[in-house]
């Protein structure tokens, strides 16, 4: 498997997941990707700002990735991740199509 270097050089944005309702705001969050990439930005981190990957379950952390990845446009997307049971993190990073991906262990 070859694998691309990774290039963090420029403006990556910790995307802020918005809610509606109690739910992931899906079309809000592709409304913050659309506009971050036309201004420009290098990258995204996708449940990357303020303790996401804690608020969401497996299911709503996958559907916010997916989100991001269609929304892009070929921008990286970095995946953010938290826990304390290595083996769930690991199993949440899967390659997926041009999504570069680190995972995050609580100590």
């Amino acid at each position: 498997m070859h694998r691309s270097e990774l290039n963090l050089s420029g403006i990556w944005v910790p995307l802020v997941t918005p809610f509606k309702g109690g739910a992931v705001d899906h079309a809000g969050l592709r409304r913050i990707v659309v506009r971050c990439a036309g201004a420009g930005v290098a990258g995204f981190v996708a449940c990357g700002s303020t303790g996401e990957p804690w608020a969401l379950d497996d299911t709503e952390q996958q559907a916010v990735l997916q989100t991001v990845l269609e929304t892009a446009g070929g921008v990286p997307v970095l995946m953010g991740l938290a826990g304390n049971l290595a083996g769930r993190a690991a199993a949440l990073v899967q390659p997926r199509g041009g999504c570069l991906c680190a995972a995050h262990r609580a100590l």
